[in-house]
């Protein structure tokens, strides 16, 4: 059996491996442009994300909806969502887990022009580091 020697210089650590993918929900606002219509107008239109994830949490609480045309709903709303969830490797401290994503009340700082900006975050909030098994 022969070992060959791999250059660590050429390793690329994945942080994936070491830590679960955890999603935060960052509530802001941000513009959403539509393509011009017939009258040559841009439309515009601002999404608020704390209304969308209060409008997620009442649906799913909702008891009077049928299970078919809740899932349809919350389906459509995956795209609203979409825009304030992100993925980070660490899990927020003093964040509670709701329905597997970590809200953030406040978020909004961490977004620039409907962008998420990770280096703000990861220097703002206090992160803790999960414990790996490997």
């Amino acid at each position: 059996m022969q070992f060959h020697r791999v250059s660590t210089s050429k390793c690329r650590l994945r942080l994936d491996y070491l830590y679960p993918n955890v999603q935060i929900y960052l509530p802001g606002e941000i513009t959403q442009t539509t393509p011009v219509n017939k009258e040559g107008q841009i439309n515009k239109k601002i999404i608020n994300g704390k209304k969308v994830w209060n409008d997620r949490i009442d649906l799913i609480n909702n008891q009077n909806m049928d299970y078919e045309e809740k899932q349809i709903k919350l389906s459509e709303m995956t795209k609203l969502l979409s825009y304030f969830t992100f993925t980070v490797y660490k899990i927020p401290k003093y964040v509670e887990e709701k329905f597997g994503v970590y809200y953030i009340e406040g978020g909004e700082e961490f977004l620039e022009n409907g962008k998420f900006n990770r280096e703000e975050y990861e220097k703002r909030w206090k992160i803790i580091e999960q414990e790996v098994t490997l």
